[in-house]
């Protein structure tokens, strides 16, 4: 029985892990919601932004906060296929 729950809550918080929603006028950009950690963002949500970012190169995260520069790019290089992995 615990292992149905766990695998439920498991599905629902991969399901609902962000919201992506369209910029009104322009496609290339996004807004995302639902994420209020980068630090916690888990392989599969992260595959899912990189996709996204395919499609919108400019993607605006709502509700972030306490980011230091550093994790800003450290999170944003997780996007960049060329960075420099130094």
């Amino acid at each position: 029985m615990n292992m149905k729950i766990y695998t439920l809550l498991t599905f629902i918080n991969y399901v609902s892990s962000y919201k992506l929603i369209n910029h009104p006028l322009e496609n290339r950009i996004a807004y995302i919601q639902g994420i209020n950690n980068i630090d916690n963002i888990d392989d599969v949500t992260m595959k899912k932004l990189q996709d996204d970012f395919e499609k919108h190169p400019l993607l605006i995260f709502k509700n972030i906060k306490n980011v230091s520069p550093k994790k800003f790019i450290k999170f944003t290089s997780q996007f960049d296929k060329d960075v420099d992995k130094n």
